[in-house]
């Protein structure tokens, strides 16, 4: 549901083209895991989830940080305009972004704690 909304915010902005991207990794990976799930007939699945590279690659999207790279492009952007609004337009979009980053990374750690039990 997170990476869907999250999604749905950036989807054809160009200069948010990587996070849509990265999104759709992220929900195909969600996607394998719960299809994982649903077939595995072992005792152990969490050892068998902690194996898999759905899993893995979670785990390394929790580091992923797009929002300094898009800050950072915000500002030259509305560096090369005078316009006050273009300024805080950009850092209200930011601002979204940024929460909608923040609860999907805070699923992701909830998800990898379930897998350290």
């Amino acid at each position: 549901m997170l990476t869907g909304a999250f999604a749905y915010l950036v989807l054809d902005v160009s200069v948010l083209a990587d996070v849509y991207v990265m999104l759709g990794s992220v929900g195909k990976a969600v996607d394998g895991i719960a299809l994982e799930l649903n077939r595995y007939q072992g005792d152990d699945w969490p050892e068998h989830l902690r194996k898999m590279e759905a899993i893995n690659y979670l785990d390394e999207m929790v580091d992923f940080d797009p929002l300094s790279e898009l800050e950072a492009r915000f500002y030259e952007i509305s560096g090369s305009e005078s316009s006050v609004e273009l300024s805080e337009f950009l850092m209200q979009i930011l601002d979204k972004i940024e929460k909608a980053h923040s609860a999907l990374v805070e699923k992701l750690h909830e998800f990898n704690a379930l897998l350290e039990v």
